[in-house]
């Protein structure tokens, strides 16, 4: 993600400032001195520093949640103010010229209906100025993060039918595509409505099932070693999506699609570390320093990956001193203790990595 003028204003408050905690996961040291705005502008930044630096901004409770619209003049100001007086909430869809959709709330449909024709409703909908109104329904509560829950569900099925380029609303309100594509990431959409995409498409699978896995690996390695840029999320997943057309797969192999498992955070980074010896789609220092971190993923009370991460490691036995072997055999004995573990991904592991599949099955 680079950094400009515009997407630095994702994260602003209602008062147009940002506070401290959002400043420093950036980079920016407090306190901060004139000009760091500018200093700023262009460098890169990660999908998910971006994401917390604008889950961290400081708004009302209308636009609270991680992706919920920033106030963006007169008109929404007037809107918040109407929706804290307790009054029954409206979600309401316009169809656009061109194609294009908006989703929104308000307590008086009529009056927010001519804001958005006057050019003053939503950026969304000065871009793409209203046709008609789809439908206006009661959610029949006053409180607006309940509201808000229902006005995603009616952007996500718009989506659906629509597509992500053609829908905005909710939390999904952002002018810029990429921006869009990370909050669904975030809420765990963004693959379901890729695959609505690929469906529609016709793949080439002339090669073996084995050159189909190998291509998918190669592909998500060029991806780790060029820093994950984010115009390439969709080459990974192609390559991941083109399996599903094999005889072979099976619903199984399902997780594997899941931008938890292939993003740089995920397992795949992890596995490929260790089975090439070498830190892979990381700023670690060695292996033993990712399978350290990956054993620590996971919340409290929660299944973890810990006995794939460690069946991975004693599969693939990376570089590492005595001590760190002797470490991952306390671990490894550790292991036998545990009853309740996340194994949803050993299935696609297994076919990605047959050398590990004794290991996972046992």
């Amino acid at each position: 993600m680079r950094l400009t003028k515009e997407t630095l204003a994702q994260g602003a408050s209602d008062r147009g400032g940002f506070s401290r905690k959002q400043t420093e996961i950036l980079g920016v040291t407090w306190p901060r001195v004139s000009g760091w705005q500018k200093a700023l502008m262009g460098s890169e930044v990660s999908d998910e520093v971006f994401t917390e630096f604008v889950r961290l901004a400081q708004r009302t409770p209308i636009t609270a949640s991680p992706f919920n619209r920033a106030l963006q003049g007169p008109a929404d100001l007037d809107q918040a103010k109407h929706l804290v007086n307790s009054r029954i909430i409206y979600i309401y869809a316009l169809a656009l010229e061109d194609g294009f959709f908006y989703v929104g709330m308000t307590d008086n449909f009529e009056r927010r209906f001519r804001q958005h024709c006057a050019g003053s409703g939503a950026d969304w909908t000065t871009l793409h100025r209203p046709v008609r109104h789809l439908h206006c329904v009661s959610t029949g509560t006053t409180d607006p993060s309940q509201a808000a829950k229902m006005e995603d569900e009616v952007t996500l099925e718009l989506m659906q039918q629509h597509g992500t380029d053609k829908v905005r609303g909710g939390q999904y309100i952002f002018d810029s595509q990429e921006l869009v594509d990370t909050a669904l990431r975030s809420h765990g959409h963004w693959h379901r409505f890729k695959r609505r995409d690929l469906d529609r498409q016709a793949f080439e699978s002339q090669a073996s099932w084995s050159e189909a896995l190998d291509d998918f690996l190669r592909v998500a390695l060029a991806y780790y070693e060029a820093g994950a840029p984010t115009d390439q999320h969709d080459t990974v997943f192609t390559a991941c999506y083109r399996l599903t057309r094999y005889r072979y797969w099976c619903e199984e192999f399902a997780p594997g699609l899941s931008w938890q498992f292939w993003n740089t955070k995920g397992v795949l980074p992890v596995l490929l570390t260790f089975k090439h010896g070498r830190v892979i789609g990381s700023h670690s220092k060695s292996p033993y320093e990712v399978f350290a971190a990956a054993l620590n993923r996971g919340r409290r009370n929660e299944p973890t990956l810990r006995r794939l991460f460690l069946l991975a490691w004693q599969g693939f036995r990376p570089p590492a001193t005595l001590k760190q072997d002797q470490t991952v055999g306390r671990f490894m004995d550790k292991l036998a203790n545990e009853v309740i573990f996340d194994n949803r991904y050993d299935e696609f592991v297994s076919i990605l990595f047959p050398s590990l599949r004794h290991l996972l099955r046992c």
